[in-house]
Order: structure tokens, then C-alpha cells, then sequence
């Protein structure tokens, strides 16, 4: 059974890549990102449909809620170096990491102290997605020594909209 889902989904992988080769235009080595993003890995979210960025036109850090790691960070600061103008820390409405965490959900393993410093008196999922957006994007500001402006953005699942915090 799991060497058949795991042979099932590498040929996905590949009939994506050749799909993606058949279109192909433009030289991989232009790369010149006009912003970077820091997400939650969240499948629902796709960074590049949801802001119809070209390739080579944004540059996605994702991992769960959104957290400001110092992977991310380094991630980012590289970004910014390749020419990000921007920064924007995107949370997501629905977040999964965030209800487990605000529920104490038992053996929940990754960033979990970082989220639960931010939120602070928010107990609404969402309301805390908010929060926690809004303080990484201060914490990557300080971070990257006001290099460029960091901005906080919330995904909302449900209309797919994109709102400024």
C-alpha cells in the first residue's frame, strides 16, 4: 500500500514538472523578486496564484503559522538581497497550526512557543491568526534592520481575499 501511494504520487510530481516544461518561456536565471513572503505552509494557500505572480516574481518562505525561525529568516534576508522590495507576512484565516496550538493540542511539535507568544489574550482562531501576523512582521522589521518595509497580510479561506493588517 505505501509503495503504491509513494509510485502514485512521484508520477504526479513528474506529469506536473514535464506540464511545467512544455509551457516554459523564460530564462530561469532572470530572477529579480519583486516581494518576499513568509506564509504558513498550509496547502490551501498557493502564494503565486493567490497574488498572480509571474515565476521569478516573488520569493515564498513557508512554514507552519507563519513563524519568524531563523531559517526563515535567513531565507528571507536572502530574498532581500536578491532584490525583494518588500516583505509580507501572510496569515491565514483557518489556520490549523494556531487551533492546535490555542487548544494545548497534545505532542504538537513545531513552533509552538512562538505562536502562543504572540496571541496573548486572542483566543478566536482567526483573531490570533491576526496577532501573530502582526507581531512577526514586527520581529522580521527589527530583524532586517528596516531594509525594506515588512508588512502583515491575512488570507482569508473562505473568499480567498487578501486583506492589509
Amino acid at each position: 500500500m505505501e509503495e503504491t501511494r509513494k509510485h502514485s504520487a512521484l508520477k504526479y510530481f513528474r506529469a506536473c514538472n514535464a506540464r511545467f516544461l512544455r509551457g516554459k518561456r523564460t530564462s530561469p536565471q532572470d530572477r529579480a523578486p519583486k516581494f518576499a513572503l513568509l506564509t504558513c505552509a498550509d496547502s490551501r494557500i498557493d502564494p503565486r496564484r493567490i497574488f498572480d505572480a509571474k515565476p521569478r516574481k516573488s520569493f515564498s518562505t513557508r512554514n507552519a503559522d507563519n513563524v519568524a525561525s531563523s531559517d526563515a529568516l535567513e531565507s528571507l534576508a536572502h530574498a532581500v538581497e536578491t532584490g525583494a522590495e518588500a516583505v509580507v507576512v501572510l496569515g491565514l484565516s483557518d489556520c490549523k497550526a494556531t487551533k492546535a496550538v490555542l487548544a494545548a493540542a497534545p505532542g504538537y511539535p513545531t513552533n509552538s512557543e512562538a505562536i502562543r507568544s504572540h496571541p496573548k489574550d486572542a483566543r478566536d482562531p482567526s483573531a490570533a491568526a491576526n496577532v501573530h501576523a502582526r507581531a512577526t512582521a514586527k520581529e522580521l522589521a527589527l530583524a532586517l534592520d528596516g531594509r525594506i518595509p515588512v508588512l502583515a497580510a491575512m488570507y482569508r479561506t473562505e473568499t480567498e481575499e487578501v486583506e492589509q493588517l
